[in-house]
């Protein structure tokens, strides 16, 4: 169990790099442009990508305020640290009225550190809250100080948007011995659309709930697919490039990607997250002082297997066996009939096809039977583009930069169908 002073000393550094972000964002913009081929142009699409912080007051009523001062005064302290001035702290009361008290009809996902909650604020603004479980234990407060810690300085229009949180100690009397249980709850912007996995493997190709079939636009397009990719490789780059510090996401798959209402890609869950030093070492942390392997098998880059060191090369691994799954509509270990009942990897199905120019034996065909010439050649330079991110040499990968630009030269050839 982490002490209330280890707890304010963390917050307090975390409160520092919120400010330090704040001050140097621009100076960073400068320099990581210089990577670009075009720094000019590239720099002021990232600015154009940025969304500003929101300055929020501090909503908590002054009735519990008072009442947890006077019984947990070290808790309270706690509160004023973790908060950064762009996050509003809720009470709990204000969450609970949120999600009708926690309801399972609420409950729209089950995660390793806790559930999430679909909410309506009092302004009613419709918001997700991940409540952390209380038998996750030090990890699960870990993977709560992690988010935080790494999302309150971003602020990018393809990364989820951390809106406020609850932080309270509460009293409980288990028969009749004294219990302190810690509620740890985050409150993010809702996406209406899931997430890109439910859309590729989920059991409905519906993108709504009514009895009329609607297919959804994940299924059925590939300009769709690729704008998704697009966005997310946007995301990763300001990670890497232009975050103040540069954060290494360490968990990129497609149930981490969320779709809006305009199928507008967020990229979430930075709970394993990990934030890079001033001269690239990895911050102290339960993913870089454990010796645990962290990650989603399938998606796992393999030289962090071997030498047990994140880095942002490991996102770009990550990211290929994204785009490979994008362009198959297969999990990375799926199962063929064609070739027996054994689990198959994707990634060793799919590169010999693309090094061989057979893409169309990888192919999703459900966005299209018989592709355009132009959606055949976007996915050929998608396909090409995830090969060289899955290197198993992390120094052979390219920057996100440059899978970016691909991908936007992918989207080019797919819109001129649709003009």
């Amino acid at each position: 169990m982490i002490s209330h002073a280890d707890l304010t000393r963390r917050l307090e550094k975390l409160a520092n790099s919120a400010a330090l972000s704040a001050c140097s964002s621009q100076e960073v913009l400068a320099s990581s442009s210089t990577n670009h081929s075009n720094p000019e142009a590239r720099a002021e699409e990232v600015n154009d990508e940025f969304e500003k912080g929101k300055v929020v007051t501090h909503s908590i009523n002054d009735v519990e305020r008072h009442e947890a001062e006077r019984r947990f005064p070290a808790a309270d302290a706690t509160k004023a640290h973790i908060v950064p001035r762009a996050i509003e702290l809720s009470t709990l009361s204000e969450v609970a009225t949120a999600t009708m008290n926690f309801s399972p009809d609420r409950k729209i996902y089950a995660g390793s550190f806790g559930n999430v909650y679909k909410g309506m604020l009092p302004d009613g603004q419709e918001v997700a809250i991940k409540r952390k479980r209380v038998d996750s234990g030090a990890r699960g407060t870990d993977a709560f100080h992690a988010e935080v810690r790494v999302l309150s300085p971003l602020h990018h229009k393809h990364i989820i948007r951390l809106v406020g949180c609850c932080v309270m100690d509460k009293e409980e009397h288990p028969f009749w011995k004294k219990k302190i249980v810690e509620e740890r709850i985050l409150i993010f912007e809702y996406m209406k659309n899931g997430s890109l996995s439910d859309h590729l493997h989920g059991p409905s190709t519906s993108s709504s709930s009514s009895s009329s079939y609607s297919p959804s636009p994940v299924v059925s397009s590939w300009k769709t697919r690729i704008e998704i990719l697009l966005g997310v490789s946007r995301a990763i780059e300001y990670l890497h490039s232009y975050a103040v510090p540069p954060v290494i996401h360490h968990g990129i798959r497609p149930s981490n990607i969320l779709l809006d209402s305009s199928w507008s890609p967020r990229l979430s869950s930075f709970d394993v997250a990990v934030q890079v030093g001033c001269f690239g070492e990895v911050e102290a942390g339960e993913i870089s002082s454990s010796t645990t392997v962290f990650g989603t098998l399938g998606y796992l880059d393999p030289e962090y297997l071997v030498t047990g060191q994140v880095r942002p090369a490991s996102d770009v691994y990550s990211f290929g066996v994204v785009m490979l799954e994008v362009l198959s509509g297969r999990g990375p270990i799926f199962y063929s009939m064609e070739h027996g009942d054994g689990p198959m990897d994707l990634v060793c199905q799919a590169l010999p096809l693309i090094d061989a120019g057979q893409l169309l034996h990888l192919l999703d065909r459900r966005p299209a039977e018989e592709p355009t010439p132009r959606q055949l050649e976007a996915a050929d330079l998608v396909a090409r583009t995830a090969a060289h991110c899955l290197q198993e040499n992390g120094d052979d990968r390219p920057a996100m930069s440059d899978v970016v630009t691909r991908l936007q030269a992918a989207l080019e050839l797919v819109r001129c169908d649709d003009e």
